[in-house]
């Protein structure tokens, strides 16, 4: 007898509203290139932000900085040249992108951190890795109060383009 009230009352518990799961959101949701992630969240397929920066990007933290100029940075990654393009696009706006089978080029560029610099930036695949090359092509502007006489003598030019001294030409 007490085997069957306590099966029966087993029985009552499991017909019993059962909760269904909340929904979760689809992947539109979570891929809204319009709500930034934190800075330590990535898209499946997407580049975390590195703590190296060039000229106001920064790098993907997958990279490594092989060389580091003035006017230059290259960054070297066992990537795809494609998840690295994207990386870029989405961090820099650029007055043209160049895409061909070997490299893609983003001409005129400007990092949303810096956008007073404008940046050449190529990402190339080269022995199995692919490379960052990050140059700034920022135009200082003229000095104040110089006459353009002067300009072509600071260059060490003449107003014609003729060297001021020929013993000296870079």
């Amino acid at each position: 007898m007490i085997a069957i009230t306590l099966a029966l009352s087993v029985a009552a518990l499991g017909c019993g509203k059962r909760r269904e799961p909340a929904p979760r959101p689809g992947p539109s949701a979570a891929a809204s290139p319009s709500a930034p992630l934190p800075a330590d969240h990535a898209l499946p397929g997407e580049l975390a932000e590195g703590t190296e920066a060039a000229f106001g990007l920064l790098l993907p933290r997958r990279m490594s900085v092989t060389a580091r100029f003035r006017d230059a940075v290259v960054a070297r990654g066992d990537l795809t040249p494609e998840i690295v393009t994207s990386y870029v696009k989405q961090r820099v706006q650029a007055a043209r992108i160049e895409t061909g089978p070997a490299r893609t080029v983003f001409l005129k560029a400007t990092a949303r951190a810096d956008p007073g610099r404008v940046m050449r930036i190529d990402v190339v695949t080269r022995s199995g890795a692919t490379e960052l090359f990050i140059r700034d092509e920022t135009v200082e502007p003229p000095k104040d109060g110089l006459t353009p006489e002067q300009r072509w003598q600071k260059l060490g030019l003449s107003p014609d383009g003729k060297p001021l001294d020929p013993t000296h030409l870079q």
